[in-house]
């Protein structure tokens, strides 16, 4: 439980104040309108929910450490695929929340890189014959 108090020069015009909750370790997050009327003690529920939000980005090489254009860049278990640049640069949406390990595939022909890496964090992916 949670208790704050707000000054009535610090209330919102509309009455409506914003809540905000996060569970980091759990990678979890929410938010409530709170509407402020003549409740002195109101009370709000906060329904908290997975994070999705991070991304991954990063950069595809060959095995010479040549960056990789064309390679298509995914995370496993989810249709979005990001195709890299001429400079092998990439960014597609992690499906998981800062911090929180997704694996990363990457794929050029026969070459393939896989990589376990913290969502939001940049990721060098190199790719290898099978």
């Amino acid at each position: 439980m949670l208790g704050l108090d707000i000054p009535p020069q610090s209330r919102p015009a509309d009455g409506k104040l914003k809540l905000f909750a996060s569970e980091k370790n759990a990678f979890l997050v929410g938010n409530s309108t709170l509407v402020l009327d003549k409740d002195y003690f109101p009370a709000v529920e906060i329904q908290l929910e997975h994070d999705t939000s991070a991304v991954v980005r990063g950069v595809v090489l060959d095995d010479h450490n040549r960056s990789a254009a064309g390679a298509h860049v995914s995370i496993p278990g989810y249709p979005q695929v990001a195709v890299t640049d001429e400079m092998g640069n990439f960014v597609l949406p992690a499906h998981a929340a800062d911090g929180q390990i997704v694996q990363v595939r990457a794929q050029k022909d026969r070459r393939v890189g896989t990589l376990s890496v913290p969502a939001g964090t940049p990721v060098q992916l190199v790719l290898r014959r099978p």
